[in-house]
């Protein structure tokens, strides 16, 4: 069966606060090239898939086009706006239905558009491996192999292998975010993947569960992608109000891993998979081995003492003094400025939330 992308390209742009904000989310940032987050993903896409649909908000659709424009992809792309924000399951969801009402029934794989992939070919062999249980009718999902006892990702406990298709596990259970203990003891099991959202199906698959799961979110986006250009936007609103606002992972996966029907692939350590969630995150994928002070905007003098494995970005600033903050975060942009700790990276929402306002 051909085999088409979604990139679902959303989020409230306050994780990364003040580089990336709601306006401009970190999916239309760069990260260590030249090239955005979203246009490294399509980039990476591109050469698996028949089609690539990026299902994104209103007010970033017209960024997002301009961004893929200027790739020059070979892959033919659609560009849809959603009518309001409704979490992955929407998106996912409507990605799918216009995907099989335009190729029929086919092989899709949902990721990302704001994750970091360092190793692509890692990550296109756990795609084939993905392609494989999907064909079966599976639900399938990419686990990523922990690297220490993250609580900020999801979990998926590592059931038995398939033995008709090599490289595949049963997913028995999705774990919510878990405190540092619970995190620890997953690591210590060995049973554990991070979750990284990263789903591949049969698009038949997985519109029939949803219209076992949330029957009228599955006619409703049936509906709107049937009749998606000729609909108005009220009544685009109204149907899609009708689908279900939630994370595909509590609709779909979790119900359907209680009947056996989600495999998982492990991905090699190579994948080198990131999700981009917080400074922290940042740090991880920009500092050097042995450098006390990973200094993102190398145009900017920054002076630092007794504040070691610290990271700075501020490129609007004529210069950086941290002296005594081990571990700190020093973030300027557009006339914002961050200051806090690694440590504290999760807690960067507030301070971004509280923006708003100002």
């Amino acid at each position: 069966m051909d085999f088409h992308a979604i990139i679902p390209a959303g989020g409230a742009g306050r994780r990364l606060w003040p580089w990336s904000t709601p306006s401009h989310p970190k999916f239309l940032l760069p990260l260590g090239s030249e090239k955005s987050l979203l246009q490294t993903t399509a980039t990476r896409l591109a050469p698996l898939a028949q089609s690539l649909t990026f299902v994104t908000g209103s007010s970033h659709a017209e960024a997002v086009r301009r961004q893929i424009g200027s790739l020059n992809l070979d892959t033919p792309s659609l560009f849809v706006a959603e009518p309001a924000a409704r979490d992955s399951m929407a998106a996912i969801g409507l990605g799918a239905a216009l995907i099989e009402r335009d190729y029929g029934p086919s092989l899709a794989g949902s990721f990302a558009a704001d994750h970091h992939i360092g190793g692509v070919e890692a990550f296109h062999n756990a795609v084939a491996v993905a392609r494989a249980g999907a064909e079966a009718g599976k639900l399938v999902t990419i686990g990523i192999t922990p690297s220490g006892p993250e609580t900020g990702y999801g979990y998926i406990e590592v059931g038995e292998p398939i033995p008709e298709i090599p490289g595949l596990h049963l997913a028995n259970m999705f774990k919510e975010k878990p405190d540092a203990k619970t995190a620890s003891a997953y690591l210590e099991s060995g049973g554990y993947l991070w979750n990284a959202g990263m789903f591949v199906f049969r698009t038949d698959v997985l519109l029939g569960a949803l219209e076992q799961e949330a029957p009228e979110s599955a006619s409703a986006l049936r509906k709107l992608a049937a009749n998606w250009e000729s609909l108005g936007e009220p009544a685009k609103l109204a149907w899609w109000e009708k689908v279900v606002r939630a994370p595909i992972d509590t609709v779909l996966a979790e119900p359907m891993s209680e009947r056996g029907e989600v495999v998982m692939v492990p991905a090699a350590a190579a994948i080198d998979w990131s999700d981009v969630g917080d400074w922290e995150a940042i740090y991880q994928l920009r500092h050097q081995t042995g450098e006390k002070l990973a200094n993102l905007s190398p145009q900017t003098p920054v002076f630092q003492s007794d504040s070691p494995d610290s990271l700075v970005f501020a490129p609007g600033l004529q210069g950086v003094a941290v002296i005594g903050i081990p571990h700190a975060v020093v973030v300027e942009s557009g006339g914002k400025l961050l200051v806090t700790t690694r440590e504290n990276a999760q807690k960067v929402k507030a301070a971004g939330l509280a923006a708003d306002e100002w």
